[in-house]
């Protein structure tokens, strides 16, 4: 492989701070600093100045002659290496910059109480994720418009993904050393965020590549359109600074320099406010800035932006929710819309110990060097029959299932659209079209060997989000509940096994693999079953549908147009209202969301 100098990558750096102080300088320049220097009013009011309320903030103000103001309750980044260097992301999870959200222990796995990273920044997650920049499989989009969510299919979304993206295609001499491929047609080429490869990849990753082939894993040509397999995926970099690109520098930062947008951060949202009718409408926001209790006015639409787990407790505060739990805390009840906090999905993963006793970095990179370089570039994502020996008598198992294994609290609506769910996602585990395990390895150093990953795509359990008081400062109760339904377990075991089995072949092999006495001993799916509860863990910070899109008389929270039911005014632009967790890393599906969002209000749909 072509390597880069080490004075190269020092001037890219260089270049990566001036540019990024540069943007700081402007964005500084217009950002509303005190509560007092907000207009009274304003057409639209964003709650979240994350991945998905500045898409929608940047593209409402493109008319200039609409008003927009964005409420963080975080403030911005620090520009810190941490933020924006590659090789040092995940440096700033747990910081002052991550909400770091609590869960409740859970019914099977006894490490499920984790803290949930959410971005506390403008920003939102899109500062702080990994950069993983890949789309989940057309199946997984169709899947939405099948529920009942018209237009909302891979067919509308592409145009999306493409319209937020610029893609840059990999370097030549990666294309010959690692055998990429790639289909420009499928990305975009002027969008807001940058797609790229990182100048530098571990060379490891092309045996993670080469041993899925030799079990019968074909390589997409490009995940763009065909996200089944195993890949090279983009990341989130800038390829002319190689530093991260986010929703601030790509959406915030262009539209900093409207008149017409306003953004005030250190402000915490506490409540819609909402008018007495027999359709309750929209029309102010309440929040916290600097010590102050303030109420600021929409013209037309109150927008949340607030995340799957905020968004769902500044409904319930709002009086928006299940009815029985408004009442036991006292909020009173504006429109009783029991889907609200219920849905919960993530992706449930659990990290493989290995060691390798082969794994390097290359004598000619410096320590700059692997600053560029991201902790791994290449993902498989399998079909069920991909890698479990047991797919027809999972799925037999599931389409006889007589119980839900939902929460006893779950409305019959609830109930009712998860019924009809999961007769769809039985269908995708029976396909070759949707993937329902997720095969990853970051981490390829010479210092820390590959940390092999796998994660559940598509699972049949839901949790649940729900305050616990009427104190808008307290965390909600985030009950993941993952793997109360015993099928999602079966196909964990069975990913477990197809790891085991992926690791003996001879490209892997060459790394010299060796298993942690922790599970060298693990032959039974009892025992294997044993180990996942405890070591599992139920997310892999793809928290979403907690306000889903769907008919309300099925637990759906807003419509196809995002609109919440019940109500006039407001809407949710955020991954809460996906209705099925996609097979992918979220990030570019937020962002293709958020797109379509925008035009929906804007009334182009």
């Amino acid at each position: 492989m072509k390597m880069l100098s080490s004075k190269i990558t020092l001037i890219a750096l260089c270049t990566a701070h001036l540019a990024f102080a540069a943007l700081a300088l402007a964005s500084e320049a217009t950002v509303i600093k005190r509560a007092d220097q907000l207009r009274s009013r304003y057409d639209y009011i964003i709650v979240g100045g994350g991945t998905s309320g500045l898409v929608v903030a940047n593209r409402l103000t493109e008319d200039s002659s609409t008003t927009v103001l964005v409420l963080e309750a975080g403030e911005f980044d620090d520009g810190s290496d941490e933020f924006i260097v590659p090789g040092y992301m995940g440096k700033t999870l747990g910081s002052s910059f991550d909400w770091q959200v609590p869960s409740v222990p859970g019914e099977v796995l006894t490490s499920s109480d984790i803290k949930i990273p959410l971005g506390k920044v403008v920003g939102g997650s899109s500062a702080l994720n990994f950069m993983i920049f890949d789309r989940g499989a057309p199946a997984d989009y169709n899947a939405w418009e099948s529920l009942g969510n018209i237009g909302w299919n891979w067919s509308n979304l592409l145009s999306y993904f493409k319209k937020s993206e610029t893609f840059t295609p990999p370097l030549t001499s990666q294309v010959t050393d690692f055998d990429m491929t790639y289909d420009s047609s499928s990305h975009g080429a002027s969008g807001p965020i940058h797609a790229s490869f990182p100048p530098l990849i571990y060379p490891q990753t092309k045996n993670f590549v080469q041993g899925m082939n030799s079990l019968g894993i074909p390589t997409s040509h490009d995940q763009a359109t065909s996200a089944i397999g195993v890949y090279y995926h983009a990341s989130s970099i800038d390829p002319l600074t190689i530093t991260r690109s986010f929703a601030k520098t790509a959406y915030h930062d262009p539209a900093s320099k409207r008149s017409n947008y306003h953004l005030l951060p250190s402000s915490h949202v506490t409540k819609i406010l909402l008018t007495r009718s027999s359709t309750p409408r929209a029309y102010s926001v309440s929040y916290r800035h600097l010590n102050r209790d303030i109420v600021v006015l929409a013209r037309k639409e109150v927008i949340l932006a607030a995340g799957a787990v905020h968004t769902p407790q500044i409904l319930q505060l709002t009086g928006i929710g299940p009815s029985t739990l408004l009442r036991n805390l006292k909020i009173p009840l504006t429109v009783d819309l029991p889907g609200v906090g219920e849905n919960f999905q993530d992706h449930p993963s659990v990290q493989i110990p290995y060691t390798f006793k082969n794994v390097f970095t290359p004598d000619s990179w410096s320590f700059n060097d692997i600053l560029i370089a991201t902790s791994g570039n290449a993902l498989s994502f399998l079909p069920t029959s991909w890698y479990s020996p047991n797919t027809s008598s999972i799925i037999a198992a599931g389409r006889g299932q007589e119980g839900t294994w939902l929460s006893p609290l779950t409305a019959p609506e609830v109930t009712a659209g998860f019924m009809k769910q999961r007769e769809l996602l039985l269908s995708l585990w029976d396909s070759e079209d949707a993937a329902t395990m997720e095969v990853a390895t970051f981490s390829m150093t010479q210092f820390q060997g590959p940390s092999l990953v796998i994660s559940l795509q598509h699972p049949l359990s839901r949790g649940r989000i729900m305050v616990t008081s009427k104190d808008p400062y307290a965390s909600p109760a985030v009950d993941f509940r993952a793997f109360t339904n015993p099928l999602d377990m079966e196909l964990m075991i069975d990913g477990f096994l197809f790891m085991r089995k992926f690791l003996q072949t001879s490209s892997m092999m060459e790394l010299q693999p060796e298993e942690a006495l922790e599970i060298r001993g693990l032959e039974t799916r009892e025992e294997i079953r044993q180990w996942l509860r405890s070591n599992a863990r139920p997310s892999f910070s793809h928290v979403c549908c907690t306000a889903s899109m769907g008919q309300r008389e099925e637990g759906g929270v807003v419509d196809s147009e995002l609109k919440v039911w019940g109500t006039k005014g407001l809407r949710i632009v955020d991954a809460s209202v996906m209705p099925l967790v996609p097979s992918a890393h979220l990030q570019a599906t937020v962002y293709a969301v958020a797109e379509r969002a925008a035009d929906l209000i804007k009334g182009i749909l």
